[in-house]
């Protein structure tokens, strides 16, 4: 029995894209199949509902997802090359190994820490599992750091001065995101 898959609009619930699934086709790789799907099809993917989708290894390159619902997508190997991601929301988005080269406002990924750290470029990073504005990281006490793990405060205290200022450097004007 073949099913049929439909990416929505996030803010409408518009359909921009339906395709149909092959039968046996593992659930997991369902998503991935239709945005690839769509991709290939030249589908108008912006603003489209891909929350916490299942897009590991997906070919994405130069896709136009501005505005695109991203959160708690898992982008892990993900070829986002020239990707449109403008105003994208990409909070808790699992972006290791993701070829970002050339994505428009793609998020600062820097992979070579204890802990993975993105910063987003509109005001919030993510270290590890921890995502907060920018302004709170600026704000934490190092009670709350140490709070967030064992090693937290160490690590803070090595690298908050580079982070903050990578966050300042790594910021997107709102003339970008809106387009």
């Amino acid at each position: 029995m073949t099913q049929n898959y439909e990416i929505k609009n996030r803010w409408t619930g518009e359909v921009l894209f339906s395709c149909e699934i092959p039968d046996g086709m593992e659930s997991g790789m369902i998503a991935r199949h239709a945005v690839e799907t769509a991709i290939a099809d030249g589908a108008d993917l912006r603003g489209a509902n891909l929350r916490g989708a299942d897009l590991r290894g997906a070919n994405l390159r130069g896709a136009d997802l501005r505005g695109a619902d991203l959160r708690g997508a898992d982008l892990r190997g993900a070829n986002l090359w020239g990707a449109d991601l403008r105003g994208a929301d990409l909070r808790g988005a699992n972006l290791w190994g993701a070829d970002l080269w050339g994505a428009k406002n793609a998020p600062l990924i820097i992979t070579t820490l204890r802990w993975p750290v993105a910063i987003n470029g509109v005001g919030y990073m993510r270290i590890g599992c921890q995502s907060h504005k920018v302004e709170q990281w600026k704000a934490f006490t190092d009670q709350e750091i140490s709070r967030m793990d064992s090693d937290a405060l160490q690590f803070w205290n090595q690298y908050k001065v580079m982070l903050l200022a990578a966050c300042e450097a790594h910021v997107h004007s709102a003339e970008e995101v809106d387009q």
